[in-house]
Parts: C-alpha cells; structure tokens; sequence
C-alpha cells in the first residue's frame, strides 16, 4: 500500500476499447489499498470503454474530474468487492449506451455502484442514456471476486449526499435490485416472512440517502425495487416524466426501522417541464 498513481490535471480522449474487458482510460485493478493514489481533476471524454474502472481496489479518490460522451458506465465500481473509495465533487454528461460490453452497458449508468460501502458526495450525473447513479447490488461478488465472501446487497453505506442527476433517459437514482442493509449482511433476507422476528438476531442498518437532487428524468427522481432500512433525507425531485420517487417494495426491516422519506419536496411539474423534456418522451 505504499504505491502511489495519481493522475491529475490530464486529458483523456478517444481512448479505451469495446469488446475488450479492462481496456478502460483509467483502470485500478486489483491494486487493493491505494490510500496514496488518486484520480483529480482531469477531463475524459469521447471514450469507446468507460471513463474510470474501480476493481478490486480499496481506499482510492476519485476526485473533480469530468467525464463527457463516454460509452458504458462512466464511473465504474466492478465486482462488489471495492470498499472506502471516495467519488467526490465528479461531473458525469451524456454518457452513451454500448453494446459491446456488458448487458447492463447496454442502458448505463454514470456511476455505475456495486458495493455500498463506499463515499459519494457533490457529483453530478446528467443526460445519461441509461441512470445517473445505479446502485447494482448482488448477493455476493460477481466477475473476476465472484469467490470473495462478501454480501453487497446486505452491506450499510458510507455515505451517499449532495449529489444530482437530470435529464437522464431512465431514472436519477436506480436501486436495483434489492438493499437490506444489516448486521450481518449474509444473513439479509427476503424472505422475512418465514421467521417470527429475523431483525432480533440480524438487526437493520440504517442507510441514508441524503440530500439527493433528481429532475427532469425520463422514467423516475428515483426508483428502487425491494428495500430494508434505506432513507431518502433532504430529497428535492421534480419534474420527471414517470414519477417522482417509486419504491415497490417495503417491509424489509423492523417495524420501528423501515424505508422512509423525510424532509422532501417531491413535485410533479413546474413551469420548467416542457422545457427539460422535450427529447424525452416518457416510455415504460
């Protein structure tokens, strides 16, 4: 860990390759702590392959960069094994779909997020052809860590607050497809209806999504499918063409501990609608 690559002030362009994996601009993989690494202030557009790859490394900042017409997730955490990186203060635009990628390449997202436990604040993502922030959560790690014992969709955040999405083609924020943060992230379970009480032995964890800003989205402000103990704070949503905040489903957690939305202005339309969407004609 005391290595160091930092990348800063650099442009970056027509770079990176489809139809190859880890042909990224920029590409930490499996460095594991990188504390004394960073990637700041530099611009990263037009790209065929992503803008920046987080894989198998821990503790790295990503920090006042711009990423511009790049195709596939733009900011990109892999497998669901990455923890402690910190995306702060980043500018996401436009970023493409492909199809030479992954499957979920084909509708992306600018920060593409697999594993909870990590810092994302002050960013922007806007006019994505897929999500702005998509958070992807699986059972247990996938691709290259798929051995690692970990359970990313049972894990608490570190932080997630100040950040906006707009104008992208699906929704603001996607939380796909379940987050039960607690205790004991391998022992969340779906299926709490078979046990008289499963948050006496596995209590929820709070995870708070602060201060989020979503407008102008083709589908939803933010979607989410299952949820444990996940709490929208401070939230501002507006005009987006399907609706403004759609949970489905609830009940993942305690009673006294359960998904909320608190402190929020949710609004269907301002004067400014028309505006926003004129290109994005609402499609399920």
């Amino acid at each position: 860990d005391k290595a160091a690559l930092r990348i800063e002030n650099t442009e970056i362009r027509r770079a990176g390759q489809g139809f190859a994996v880890g042909r990224y601009p920029i590409s930490f993989f499996n460095v594991g702590t990188a504390v004394h690494s960073y990637v700041r202030g530099n611009s990263i557009h037009h790209t065929y392959n992503r803008a920046v790859s987080i894989h198998g490394t821990t503790h790295l900042r990503i920090l006042n960069n711009v990423a511009y017409l790049n195709m596939g997730h733009a900011f990109f955490i892999a497998d669901g094994v990455e923890i402690h990186n910190r995306l702060e203060n980043n500018v996401g635009l436009s970023t493409v779909s492909s199809f030479s990628l992954l499957m979920s390449d084909q509708q992306p997202a600018t920060f593409f997020i697999t594993n909870p436990q990590n810092t994302f604040k002050n960013n922007r993502a806007a006019g994505s052809d897929g999500h702005g922030f998509w958070f992807s959560l699986s059972d247990t790690p996938t691709g290259y860590f798929s051995y690692i014992q970990t359970c990313p969709s049972g894990l608490p955040l570190e932080e997630f607050k100040n950040n906006v999405a707009h104008s992208n083609r699906r929704d603001g924020l996607d939380i796909f497809r379940k987050w039960i943060p607690s205790t004991d992230p391998c022992l969340a379970s779906e299926n709490h209806k078979e046990h008289d009480n499963p948050w006496l032995k596995n209590p929820s964890v709070p995870a708070n999504i602060e201060n989020m800003v979503s407008w102008g989205n083709r589908r939803s402000g933010i979607n989410a499918l299952k949820l444990g103990d996940v709490r929208f704070v401070n939230a501002k949503v507006a005009d987006n063409q399907g609706v403004g905040i759609a949970i489905s489903e609830l009940g993942y957690s305690a009673s006294f501990t359960s998904t909320a939305i608190s402190n929020s202005v949710i609004i269907g339309k301002t004067e400014n609608y028309d505006k926003f969407n004129t290109c994005l004609l609402y499609t399920s």
